[in-house]
């Protein structure tokens, strides 16, 4: 009896989930700036993962001219399957 193999990583389609995930990444930086984290960069693990984000919500300003003191931290731990799932 022989063993069975694991797929490699282009069988399983986990290279293309990576491509999409940090083509996603990116654009959550160029859009949040400062305020979107990638959690993964704090791992001292330096080991391949599903996106991990932290995105810190604020409203772009109100019509009255009023500042707004509100905030909303949202993180987000994807599965290592997104986009497709």
């Amino acid at each position: 009896m022989s063993a069975r193999q694991q797929p490699t990583p282009a069988e399983d389609g986990t290279e293309e989930h990576t491509v999409q995930q940090e083509n996603e990444l990116e654009a959550l930086a160029s859009i949040f700036g400062e305020d979107f984290q990638d959690l993964r960069n704090k791992d001292p693990w330096k080991v391949k993962r599903a996106p991990e984000v932290h995105l810190c919500l604020r409203p772009n300003g109100l019509n009255t001219g009023q500042e707004s003191h509100v905030t909303v931290e949202l993180q987000v731990k994807c599965p290592p399957t997104y986009p497709d799932v």
